[in-house]
């Protein structure tokens, strides 16, 4: 029953007529997710109903459980919960979508329960917003036609679109975070009227020239800023922070050393111009993350020896993505605690890895030689990423740690695979060639593979009269999720496939 607790921690319904339940739940380091860009951390399950009938259902079997939280697609699926059992939503926390303006949905958020997240994504003159809910996203439009008289419960805001500073005086006063989309006039230095309470702040600004500067001094509070945008942005020389924050999401078009400045900096994200130079950066010992990103760099440029670049002591997880120069770190000594290290779209050179490593990823990367790369010798890594790295072959022994290797997206005529702990190999958009049992060989530990959208071509060995070799007798009899979707086979090659029925226990997923 504490799985099942688990599994309803947080639950979805859309707005569907059928289907059945999806459950994506990731299990252990190997199931770490690398699209939010969290550094690593583990993702949370997500549990989607596609209909209230489908969610009634299934509670039924569970009497004794509900969930913690339920987001919804539709108002009007409240609705229905509450007609067929109210109890199911009682004490629960509610999070909705407010799309249509009309009576029946202002009905509904007068319901008596806990609506704690309310999206509004309709322009409305007036709405009566329920006093539990402590996030709210809505339209700029609306921060003066709220009629909200809990205001300052409000913990969270978001606009969906673009607002004025005037109307920043409508902001509750006890905002805790705050995600702003602003549109600056023609003032070059300003100091804009937020909530002194707020500890988190995501700005996306437009302005036209001069850049202006901005003050937030003020926030005595802020431990997040965020200031990223693709065409408009304050770089960090026009900005003036509290040095209290923790957490940093800025570009830099000239130096960086005044990111020294914030004695607690423990997380940054930093879009730097190919100008900035990294040897002269002191950065805060008290960092933990550095994340390190170029923009708009020309495709030839000198290669950058890093040998002279001072990391932090307390420095666990390093990234550097799209520097399309070289990146020499033979030099670069490491922090003893440093274990995730993610060198992306980069041209690399070999180099001996730190040892404390249990995250590696050259995703994207153009690299010389993977033979140069001391991957046995780590004894705890257990994520290794080489999407699309450029390589034809892959025969390497791993260290017993590894759980997942990712070799996906590379044209690859041989796949020999040394790693008695793996569990999980992705070879999705790879295109394969296999000759024979002995072009592709992978251990017998691993229980889930994926071929999403790989090439596969099957070949007889040369000056061999032997028959077509069939790919499930080269697969590890330990497999108990294989992924077939999109996976691209030939006609004339499609008995490869030979029977994978034999295998015991096995679910295998394909296109509908």
């Amino acid at each position: 029953m504490y799985a099942l607790d688990i599994l309803l921690d947080k639950v979805y319904i859309e707005k569907k007529k059928y289907c059945s339940p999806e459950l994506l739940v990731p299990i252990g380091d190997e199931f770490q997710d690398e699209s939010s860009n969290n550094n690593g951390w583990q993702a949370s399950h997500k549990f989607s109903f596609h209909n209230a009938y489908q969610f009634l259902q299934f509670m039924e079997k569970h009497p004794d459980r509900k969930p913690r939280v339920i987001e919804f697609e539709a108002l009007q699926t409240v609705l229905i919960i509450h007609n067929r059992k109210p109890s199911l939503l009682e004490g629960v926390k509610l999070q909705v979508r407010y799309r249509d303006d009309d009576p029946s949905e202002k009905e509904i958020l007068t319901l008596p329960y806990d609506f704690q997240r309310l999206l509004v994504q309709t322009r409305v003159t007036v709405l009566e917003i329920p006093e539990t809910v402590e996030e709210l996203e809505v339209p700029s439009s609306m921060l003066c036609n709220v009629n909200f008289p809990a205001l300052n419960r409000l913990k969270t805001m978001s606009t969906l679109d673009s607002c004025i500073l005037d109307q920043l005086c409508y902001l509750p006063t006890n905002l805790t975070s705050l995600d702003l989309k602003l549109t600056l006039g023609d003032d070059t230095h300003l100091i804009p009227h937020l909530p002194i309470s707020l500890k988190s702040l995501t700005l996306g600004l437009s302005f036209s020239t001069p850049i202006p500067t901005m003050d937030l001094s003020s926030l005595k509070d802020l431990k997040f800023f965020s200031c990223i945008q693709r065409y408009a942005c304050l770089p960090l020389h026009c900005l003036t922070l509290p040095t209290q924050i923790s957490s940093l999401m800025i570009t830099c078009t000239e130096r960086l050393d005044s990111i020294v400045q914030f004695s607690q900096l423990k997380r940054l994200y930093v879009e730097l111009s190919y100008k900035v130079n990294l040897h002269e950066i002191l950065f805060p010992d008290s960092l933990e993350v550095l994340e390190i990103a170029y923009s708009n760099a020309p495709v030839r440029i000198w290669s950058v020896i890093l040998n002279q670049l001072s990391l932090p002591p307390k420095l666990y997880s390093l990234t550097i993505d799209c520097f399309p120069g070289n990146l020499d770190f033979s030099g670069v000594r490491f922090p003893s605690n440093i274990s995730v290290l993610r060198l992306e779209g980069c041209k690399l050179s070999g180099f001996k890895l730190p040892l404390s490593l249990t995250t590696l990823s050259l995703r994207g990367s153009a690299v010389n030689s993977l033979r140069s790369f001391n991957f046995e010798q780590l004894p705890d890594l257990v994520r290794l990423d080489l999407f699309d790295i450029f390589i034809e072959s892959f025969e390497h022994s791993l260290p017993p740690s590894l759980k997942y290797l990712c070799l996906g997206a590379n044209t690859l005529s041989k796949i020999c695979i040394e790693a008695p702990g793996l569990v999980v190999l992705d070879l999705s958009f790879a295109a394969i060639e296999i000759s024979g049992p002995d072009s592709f060989e992978i251990p017998d530990t691993v229980i889930k593979m994926s071929l999403k959208c790989a090439n596969i071509v099957v070949k007889s060995a040369k000056n061999s009269e032997e028959p077509k070799p069939k790919l499930p007798q080269m697969l590890p009899k330990s497999l108990k999720h294989l992924d077939l979707n999109s996976c691209l086979v030939k006609p004339a090659d499609f008995d490869i496939w030979g029977d994978l029925g034999k295998f015991e226990g096995l679910k295998i997923l394909t296109s509908n």
